[in-house]
């Protein structure tokens, strides 16, 4: 890499430190502060940075895992969980919202492809967004918040299509419809192929690197997966994107997927946060300072267009009147994907660059708006109505978990499953966790509900509904293990009650310091069990056995030295 990327680098990630904490301290959400050091750091104001290269490069790259990681919230698990709102109002949304959108700009313009695309691109909403406000609101299990999600899902499908569509939209030739037909047919024939050949390769080849145990290989075969499978599609003139967004649906149907995500998770939020960075860079403020009315006007109308859209498909899925309102409110901006959209069409000669400045203005804007636009509408409501919550299955966020009220078994060596069959021969809901692809499998066979991961990873303990827990018990053998899982325990779940198998007694005080309420020690409690029935044998009474293995208990298992 040439030294002077480097230094672009250098100044990217120092402005992502400085920016970051000062709009979290504002509560402004995070994308908005790498939109914003993208404008002071760019070529428009400070111009820290005087070429777009290197934040161009990076931000593509930000993109594909955007979209891989989309691409794993999509599991046909997921689909059929928000059928009802990913097929009803998310298609709903899109098709109006786009009618209208391109109307509106076909009025302005008398272009119909330029309007189709900007009225297309605008109809997105941002994930980002969207669904952190409503996550933050603890919504996402309401009738409002499972609709967010779900129309968020059908968008992020729905955004594939326009992709593959602008290149061949840009052509002015008579056979303009059948080659877009054939290459509809073209991504669907790849699609079906690239599916099936996946699913059949990668299962079996994450099996073997799993087995491995070796943090790196798995990681790299990830990488792997997601540009190899970029460049496949790209090879064959689909979009990287598109190949990055198959890739992560394959390895949703897998055991790793959770683990997948831990390990992507802070790569992919960075290398986006500097695609944000990128277009911060390019608005060009002395621009949008001298179109700064028309700008305005454009956002508030794109804003109160799909606000207006959404109440009403709100009111006819039945989401009774505040939680149509919060809809509307939650998901009135433009997309993230519209930055993307609008970059490709301007580069195939759709949209002219003047039209592309003004368009990115606008999302910008409109994703600054909402958060005030939520909040004020929340207070206006001031309360939802009690009957809007509903239990949410599967959820498109971090922290959600279909596990609720259970026990989390941390270890699914043969304490950890002996522990697990008994709790479940009593009816008790169980999940357990371990990082040997081998115990998965066993766990199927007991047909107990387990997730592949390694469990010091906060993202993991999340999936396998840590914070809903009864209570957790960590049963894995190696120490120094358990000590590091006690440890992201306490810190990041320090509500929830957690009892911990010892393989040695003596290091029993170390797990309590780490926050285990409880520390039942394998070794003595099975000499105890032992020594019991040997008594038993010998005649001794049960009360008086009943009475040692109480003292010894209490006594953290030691004998009194005292003769009487």
């Amino acid at each position: 890499m040439h030294s002077g990327h480097i230094v672009d680098f250098i100044i990217f990630l120092s402005a992502v430190i400085v920016f970051i904490p000062i709009f979290q301290y504002l509560k402004i959400n995070p994308l908005l502060a790498f939109i914003g050091a993208g404008l002071v750091i760019g070529p428009y104001d400070l111009k820290l940075v005087k070429t777009l290269e290197t934040a161009e490069v990076i931000g593509e790259i930000g993109l594909i895992f955007l979209l891989f990681t989309i691409g794993l919230e999509i599991s046909f698990k997921r689909l059929k969980t928000m059928r009802k709102y990913l097929l009803g109002v998310g298609s709903l949304q899109v098709c109006l919202t786009t009618i209208a959108l391109s109307f509106v700009c076909y009025m302005l313009t008398k272009n119909a492809v330029m309007s189709v695309v900007i009225g297309y691109g605008l109809a997105m909403s941002s994930t980002a967004v969207a669904l952190r406000m409503v996550q933050d609101r603890g919504e996402l299990s309401t009738t409002y918040g499972r609709a967010t999600v779900g129309t968020l899902l059908f968008q992020d499908l729905a955004v594939i299509p326009l992709m593959v569509l602008i290149p061949k939209l840009a052509s002015n030739n008579d056979s303009l419809w059948l080659e877009i037909l054939l290459s509809l047919l073209k991504a669907g024939v790849a699609i079906v192929l690239i599916w099936i050949v996946g699913s059949l390769v990668i299962k079996p080849i994450f099996k073997i690197v799993a087995n491995t145990k070796i943090v790196e290989a798995f990681s790299a075969l990830v990488l792997l997966i997601v540009i190899g499978m970029a460049m496949l599609t790209g090879h064959i003139e689909l979009s990287l994107e598109l190949g990055a967004f198959i890739a992560g649906m394959l390895l949703a149907e897998t055991e790793y997927v959770h683990q997948i995500e831990a390990d992507i998770n802070p790569y992919s939020g960075l290398l986006l946060g500097i695609f944000f960075l990128y277009v911060g860079m390019t608005i060009k403020i002395p621009y949008v300072i001298d179109n700064f009315g028309i700008i305005l006007l454009f956002t508030l109308l794109l804003m109160v267009i799909k606000g207006v859209i959404l109440y009403l498909i709100g009111k006819r899925f039945k989401i009774n009147n505040s939680g149509s309102f919060m809809l509307a409110a939650a998901m009135s901006q433009s997309s993230e994907f519209g930055f993307l959209v609008f970059l490709i069409a301007q580069k195939n000669g759709i949209i002219e660059v003047s039209i592309q400045d003004k368009l990115q203005a606008i999302i910008s804007m409109s994703m600054a708006f909402t958060p005030i636009v939520f909040a004020v509408t929340r207070r206006i409501l001031q309360s939802k109505d009690e009957s809007d919550k509903a239990p949410s299955k599967v959820l498109m966020t971090e922290t959600s978990s279909e596990y609720k009220e259970h026990i989390l078994v941390v270890g699914y060596g043969r304490s950890g499953q002996f522990i697990s069959r008994i709790l479940k021969s009593k009816g008790v809901n169980v999940c357990a966790i371990d990082s040997d692809i081998n115990k998965i499998s066993e766990a199927h066979k007991d047909d107990i509900n387990i997730l592949y991961g390694n469990a010091t990873r906060p993202k993991i303990l999340r999936a396998g509904g840590a914070m809903d827990a009864k209570c957790i018990i960590v049963a894995i053998a190696d120490s120094a293990s358990t000590n590091r899982v006690l440890a992201t325990l306490k810190f990041y779940f320090s509500d929830i009650p957690v009892y911990v198998l010892a393989t040695d007694n003596a290091i029993s005080p170390v797990y309590i310091a780490s926050g285990a309420l409880n520390v039942v020690p394998k070794l003595e409690e099975g000499c105890l069990e032992l020594v019991s029935k040997i008594l038993r044998i010998n005649g001794i009474r049960e009360t008086e056995i009943s009475e040692m293995v109480f003292n010894l208990r209490s006594n953290n298992y030691c004998l009194s030295s005292s003769k009487e």
